[in-house]
């Protein structure tokens, strides 16, 4: 027995090779392929653990808040609306069970200060006509913007205190102010002839900042506030709006003019303080320049008043003198004079100086009384320049040379500011905003945190579409621009409920207890405090944990001439790409990549199974003959099926142990973790594999008639095949007909091909499926992006092995369909046939064969998807089914070389004579 099993392996070495390379594909394949996912699960667990978790798990919003559908947020969902979440439910959920950190945000709105005063103090300025010119610029990262511009002509007269100056338009309409002083020797009312003029000059009102509220304590353990204080102290619970001495205010009154009494009813209005830290170092680029010249000394004659406005004029005067030119500081650029309305020029620098008579406020007034509240965005739909979805933002006005796009609500205090009180500030600290933005660095969980820092925003494309170099765009001072600067001060939550009543709450940030690892248990934990939170408050909750920045393109469009009352056009920004928040995608990844890798091996296990059964039926149809002679000779059906067993179980124990040793060698070189427990299990796996493959040439040794064999091999009868051609004789060609007919002769053969075709469908058509599942829910996500690339080498693998055993299913069978037609190719090619003819009907053969096996396996592979709901939406999704079909259709066709090179071979002598 083992003598004669020696010499049949020897007698086909190529066949034996191609059996047992079948189990070392197939052990490889398994162990490679569960190294592989094993890894990309390894890596993809520790890439999501490290950036799964953002600054913060939930958050909660206003019950009206609107979240646009989908799973993606604009980076302003935090901002821009008018408190509605009150201190009530911010207490209920703090006492949540699961709740660690609960940390609140309250806009209440922008406010302004009193604009600066600067002075020349230390220059003796003669009587005469100055200009002043105050140009307030910004840079939005592209160009500079002209944000405001202002030119003041001044006649300055030889008399001290107070008022010095009157504006030239003044001057023009009362033309004997300039010989007043001189001619009469008297200087205006109030004014003390001799008295040196103090130069002091009033800054344009941009002083306009973003309040903000925080609660410290919480505030402190998110994202560690106190940490980050430069100078002076951090807030505290216990600051709140206090009364502050009326000696720093100087005192201040107000005179109800709608009340006729005589006098007018006045009332004196007592000051209060704000606690307040002060950002630091704020985003933008926000300049104010200053140019001071004198003009002329002494007067000047009425037709020259009329020119002094002209720049060209005014350098050709004899008296024309540059005296300064440079920048003035900003409160939102420098916050050490924040607390000062007086800059002194000293010749170098601004310093500042106290005010410099008994009747100037000591203190900075907070003017509230047209402070405002920004709203949201609108965002329309759109198509980018790169045919990705994209939007285009909503304009509702202008301001200066920039467009407008959110609407702007009025601050409504419960004690309106100069009527029932008035609002000075307490700088308890400063703090800066570097340390605090390093916790949101992380691109790939990056979350907005619009209290410290502006959201990226990076421009990409013109305004008609075409690339530019990418360009990081700035805030400016617009304050209903699309891009806005943080608060410039944050005070307390307490001062909040002071100043705008009891619901001053924006947003509640939520870091949840226990969580501290990427697994179901964390989100569940996650979702019950957010269904508890919703539950008890009806607040709208966002869960962020898992969530990752989706960049997205938006048009920022211009503005035509005319619209919204503009002289000029708007010329537009173009398109940008913002940081949208894509919600839970590491969750959703880590249950597609569970999944993933079970549809990965079940299907590469029954494809293998099916490359199997096409070997095997193949191999005992090759030696149906020897079997035949030796049943002739008297050996019974159980020793063929003895022998035949003896041969699988060698291809399997040495093809599966080459499989496993190749495959080590291979993750050893990748680096890769295998699972130990699939390699040894795997030449088990071989051995049950080799079982079940050999069922059915078992049962075909057990039904041998010798003489059926000899004779030539059995032929479908005619009355089948009488009915097979007439169906299709009018719609095939005779060589597709032939074709058919061969399939057909040999139906169990060609039924076992087929189901290897069938699985090898199912196996592509549910991997493609799945990688373009997952892509959807990943792809522009810059976690997903990074977690796809670590996911490509197995996906790649498992695609590449459907198609290469699609590939050596077909041609296994042809080539034995070859060997076992050889006098029918013989008498082809001697009657006239040429050889060509002859490979087309194989091609046929082969296309058909291929038609019959992948399109019932995509047709279940859809059934499959559609159950287990995870059949990608859209047009790609549409293109899987046709594209897996014609890249199996076309590996069947390619697997004809083989037999082609075989027909190329075959000599029609020695065919002939061998018959």
């Amino acid at each position: 027995m083992w003598a004669y099993l020696l010499l049949v392996l020897r007698r086909q070495p190529g066949k034996s090779a191609m059996m047992s390379g079948g189990f070392l594909v197939a052990a490889c394949a398994l162990i490679l392929l569960t190294a592989t996912t094993q890894t990309t699960t390894v890596q993809a667990n520790q890439i999501i653990s490290q950036s799964w978790r953002p600054t913060y798990d939930l958050v909660v919003l206003p019950a009206n808040m609107h979240i646009p559908p989908g799973q993606d947020v604009p980076p302003d969902f935090l901002e821009g609306y008018s408190g509605g979440i009150s201190m009530e439910e911010y207490a209920q959920i703090k006492q949540i069970a699961g709740v660690q950190v609960a940390a609140p945000i309250a806009y209440i709105g922008y406010v302004s200060l009193p604009p600066q005063r600067i002075t020349f103090p230390d220059r003796d300025f003669a009587p005469g006509f100055y200009r002043l010119d105050w140009n307030l610029t910004a840079f939005n990262g592209e160009k500079h913007l002209t944000e405001f511009q202002e030119r003041d002509i001044y006649y300055i007269f030889p008399c001290g205190v107070g008022y010095n100056r009157y504006d030239l338009s003044y001057v023009i309409q009362h033309p004997e102010v300039q010989t007043q002083a001189y001619q009469d020797g008297e200087c205006p009312p109030g004014a003390i002839q001799g008295l040196h003029p103090t130069m002091r000059f009033v800054s344009p009102d941009l002083g306009s900042f973003l309040l903000a509220a925080v609660d410290p304590e919480a505030e402190n353990q998110l994202v560690h506030l106190d940490q980050s204080i430069t100078a002076g102290r951090a807030l505290t619970n216990q600051d709140a709006i206090h009364d502050e001495d009326p000696a720093k205010v100087g005192g201040f009154h107000f005179c109800d003019q709608e009340v006729q009494t005589n006098p007018p009813s006045c009332k004196e209005i007592p000051p209060v303080a704000v606690p307040m830290v002060i950002h630091q170092n704020l985003s933008g680029q926000v300049s104010l320049t200053t140019q001071f010249s004198q003009l002329a000394l002494g007067n000047l004659p009425a037709d020259q008043l009329q020119q002094l406005s002209n720049t060209t004029f005014e350098q050709q005067l004899p008296g024309y003198q540059n005296i300064f030119n440079g920048s003035v500081p900003l409160v939102q650029d420098d916050p050490q004079n924040f607390a000062n309305t007086d800059l002194a020029w000293d010749g170098q620098t601004w310093k500042p100086q106290p005010p410099p008579d008994p009747y100037t406020l000591k203190v900075t007034l907070i003017n509230f009384y047209d402070a405002t509240t920004p709203a949201g965005l609108n965002y329309q739909q759109a198509t980018g320049p790169d045919g990705s979805p994209a939007y285009q933002l909503v304009a509702n006005g202008a301001e200066g040379p920039e467009v407008t796009f959110r609407p702007l609500t009025p601050l409504k205090l419960l004690k309106k500011s100069y009527v029932d009180v008035v609002y000075t500030y307490d700088q308890v600290g400063q703090f800066s905003d570097q340390s605090i933005a390093s916790q949101f660095d992380n691109p790939l969980n990056w979350l907005p945190e619009n209290t410290y820092t502006a959201p990226p925003v990076m421009l990409r494309y013109d305004a008609q579409g075409y690339p530019i170099t990418p360009t990081m765009l700035l805030p400016t001072t617009n304050k209903a621009g699309f891009l806005l600067q943080p608060p410039l001060a944050l005070t307390t939550l307490a001062a909040a409920q002071q100043l705008v009543g009891n619901t001053p709450i924006n947003a509640i940030r939520v870091r949840v207890a226990g969580v501290d690892r990427a697994n179901d248990d964390s989100w569940k934990k996650i979702q019950q405090v957010a269904g508890l939170i919703h539950q008890q408050t009806g607040l709208t909750v966002v869960i962020t944990l898992g969530s990752s920045p989706r960049p997205t393109l938006i048009y920022v469009p211009g503005a035509k001439q005319g619209a919204f009352g503009e002289n000029q056009a708007i010329d537009p920004i173009g398109w940008v790409e913002e940081r949208w928040i894509s919600i839970g995608v590491s969750v959703v990844y880590l249950a597609h990549l569970g999944a993933f890798r079970l549809i990965l091996i079940g299907s590469m296990l029954a494809v293998c199974l099916g490359y199997l059964l096409v070997s095997f039926s193949t191999l005992a149809a090759s030696q149906r003959r020897d079997c035949a002679i030796l049943s002739a000779l008297g050996w019974p059906p159980w020793q063929h099926a003895r022998l035949f067993l003896m041969q699988t179980l060698l291809f399997a124990l040495g093809g599966g142990v080459a499989g496993v040793g190749l495959a080590l060698i291979i993750i050893s070189a990748l680096s890769a973790i295998p699972i130990w427990l699939i390699v040894l299990w795997t030449l088990p796996a071989m051995l049950v594999l080799a079982l079940l493959s050999s069922l059915y040439p078992l049962w075909q040794f057990w039904r041998i008639s010798p003489a059926e064999i000899l004779r030539g091999g059995p032929a479908p009868s005619a009355s089948k095949a009488r009915r097979l051609g007439g169906w299709l004789r009018g719609r095939l060609s005779p060589i597709g007909m032939l074709a058919l007919q061969n399939l057909a002769r040999s139906r169990a053969r060609t039924f076992i091909s087929a189901l290897s075709l069938f699985l090898s469908a199912v196996l592509l058509m549910l991997i493609l499926s799945s990688i373009l599942a997952l892509r959807q829910t990943l792809l522009g996500t810059l976690l997903g992006n990074f977690v796809l690339l670590q996911t490509a080498v197995p996906q790649i693998a498992g695609c590449v092995f459907a198609l290469l055993l699609t590939f050596l299913s077909v041609a296994d069978l042809l080539l034995l369909q070859v060997r076992e037609r050889q006098s029918e190719i013989g008498l082809l090619l001697a009657v006239g046939w040429r050889p060509q003819a002859v490979q087309r009907q194989f091609v046929q053969e082969a296309v058909v064969l291929g038609m019959l096996g992948v399109l019932p396996g995509v047709g279940a592979a859809l059934g499959l998807l559609g159950a287990f709901h995870i059949a990608p939406a859209g047009l790609p999704g549409a293109l899987i089914a046709p594209l897996t079909a014609l890249l199996l259709v076309l590996m069947a066709g390619l697997a004809t070389i083989p037999a082609l090179r075989a027909i190329n071979r075959l000599s029609v002598a020695d065919v002939l004579r061998g018959e």
